[in-house]
């Protein structure tokens, strides 16, 4: 991702689409994608590959990362106003209701959210969906071992080349460099206070109808939340992973399904996979590969998708 400054629409409100473009990129053409048995057969059976909620990863800093981000700006901010007395009675409400969000935010990731903030917040906010790859020829141990359940799953060679023009046009290399996380935050938060004269007239169509410090603050966190798909804490670089992302208020509307996962209930939305796209499974070591190869080389067959490569992970888990 590129610094790029603060980015208004022609209200004066951050441009949400902007950000999120900026974040896009053009796929390698080959990637890895991570599954469980179960996953594998939705995957090759109903030709779909599921993008899921950010917000519901199993990656304990999904999102959280660049909201933690956020909240360290805005409270150095206040903190150095609060000394300096230079901001306007304006833009000091604009900081205090976005500190609100972000604290809502915390007591969200700490189980603390109350219904109606949960509801409320993931009805009216952006809600990023995403798919997880690896671009390494040979995934590794770290792949195995946080994506492919200890040797349980499977990775997916996918060429990317294969897939429509459209979902190509979603994807998004994650950055683990902290010093552009912290500069996207706070040239959002400052550009924004800074521009409070523009961004702060009232509006009348947009996401929120609220006062006009919540619904810029509201807009605020829409585009941290938005920017967050493409950002992740540095020790997850070996990773190296790239997300085919979906967002409503830039991609427009898809039908949002419904999985459970365990007692929890988790919502999707689906990417067309076409057959000729995937190139290669790699079956998990911990597998009885008579019965799991076997089958699934018999089934692919079935399929006219002798195209298809079987191999065995190299990464020796039992």
């Amino acid at each position: 991702m590129q610094d790029s400054g603060l980015q208004l629409d022609d209200l004066g409100q951050p441009d949400l689409e902007a950000y999120v473009q900026s974040l896009r990129t053009a796929p390698p053409k080959a990637l890895h994608h991570f599954t469980s048995a179960e996953g594998l057969v939705g995957i090759i059976s109903e030709r779909i590959l599921r993008l899921t909620r950010a917000v519901c990863s199993n990656d304990a800093l999904e999102l959280r990362h660049m909201v933690e981000n956020a909240r360290i700006s805005a409270d150095v901010l206040r903190e150095a106003v609060g000394h300096s007395g230079s901001l306007s009675e304006g833009a000091r409400s604009l900081l205090a209701k976005f500190c609100e969000r972000l604290n809502d935010d915390r007591a969200g990731w700490q189980g603390d959210m109350s219904l109606r903030h949960a509801v409320v917040s993931d009805i009216f906010l952006p809600d990023p969906y995403v798919a997880c790859f690896c671009v390494d020829a040979n995934p590794g141990v770290v792949h195995w071992g946080h994506y492919g359940r200890a040797g349980e799953g499977f990775a997916l060679e996918i060429d990317s080349g294969l897939l429509s023009e459209v979902w190509r046009n979603r994807f998004v290399r994650v950055c683990y460099d902290v010093g552009v996380h912290l500069r996207t935050v706070s040239d959002i938060v400052l550009g924004c206070i800074q521009n409070e004269n523009s961004i702060l007239e009232p509006r009348t169509e947009g996401f929120f109808m609220r006062d006009r410090a919540s619904g810029i603050a509201d807009r605020m966190e829409a585009v941290i939340r938005a920017v967050s798909v493409g950002m992740k804490a540095a020790v997850f670089e070996p990773e190296n992973e790239w997300r085919v992302t979906w967002l409503r208020e830039v991609d427009g509307e898809l039908p949002i399904k419904l999985r459970s996962n365990g007692p929890e209930l988790i919502s999707h939305v689906e990417m067309p996979l076409p057959l000729e796209a995937i190139r290669k499974i790699i079956v998990g070591t911990k597998r009885d590969l008579r019965r799991t190869a076997g089958s699934l080389a018999s089934y692919l067959h079935s399929q006219g998708m002798g195209h298809v490569e079987i191999e065995e992970s190299r990464i020796p888990f039992r």
